[in-house]
């Protein structure tokens, strides 16, 4: 199969267009299979088969991560995983992005709260455990300087950088209080995304992208 599959690869040279289309509708019918080979193939010396090769990468990878989304959107909510999905989304930009690495980049930061939470006496305190390493130790924050820079949208590089958008920043949070058993959600409001300590008892409300801010109803509207 290797063997037929790099004849077809290497025919991505010619400039014949039916034998061109022929060669790419069957690398994206094997595109699994294909992707390794066409990654060896990006630094083939034929500029022509390196050109063609590296756009059909960047296609099958596209094409990947959308059915990966798609199987993870389709999910009901008790088994979603908003750390799997930010992932997927993140190897848009980073292929090799290790779901591994951004775990325990937030493991670390979890870790680091659990002391602090331990001592908490409300849900205001434990918030506020949550804040104080997020914001004054880490200083995470909103990027106001360059909102529209794509790199506030992937978790690999939100974690890195400290420094996201509305939507990023909450997840970051939503997914610490998933690690420290705190009831942490989303909650998208026109034209910004905020972060709610969640019970049937309590509603608190807070902003990420402004170091953790905590809002009223009233704030919110």
């Amino acid at each position: 199969m290797n063997k037929e599959l790099m004849a077809l690869i290497s025919l991505l040279g010619d400039d014949d267009p039916k034998i061109l289309s022929m060669v790419w509708a069957h690398l994206l019918k094997v595109s699994d299979k294909a992707l390794p080979l066409l990654e060896a193939a990006s630094e083939d010396p034929d500029p022509k088969i390196r050109i063609r090769a590296r756009y059909a990468v960047a296609r099958i990878r596209l094409d990947l991560l959308e059915q990966q989304f798609q199987t993870l959107a389709l999910q009901d909510d008790p088994v979603f995983s908003l750390e799997e999905a930010l992932c997927v989304m993140a190897r848009i930009e980073y292929p090799r992005i290790r779901p591994s690495q951004v775990a325990r980049k937030l493991d670390m930061i979890a870790e680091a709260i659990q002391p602090a939470l331990l001592e908490a006496q409300s849900p205001r305190e434990e918030i506020l455990a949550i804040n104080t390493q997020l914001f004054d130790k880490l200083n995470f924050t909103g990027n106001t300087s360059d909102y529209y820079d794509p790199d506030n949208n992937f978790i690999n590089m939100v974690l890195k950088r400290r420094t996201g958008i509305p939507i990023s920043l909450s997840a970051i949070y939503i997914l610490i209080g998933e690690r420290l058993n705190l009831p942490i959600r989303g909650v998208g409001l026109p034209g910004h995304f905020l972060a709610k300590y969640d019970t049937p008892q309590m509603e608190i409300y807070l902003d990420p992208f402004n170091r953790g801010r905590l809002l009223t109803k009233r704030d919110c509207a």
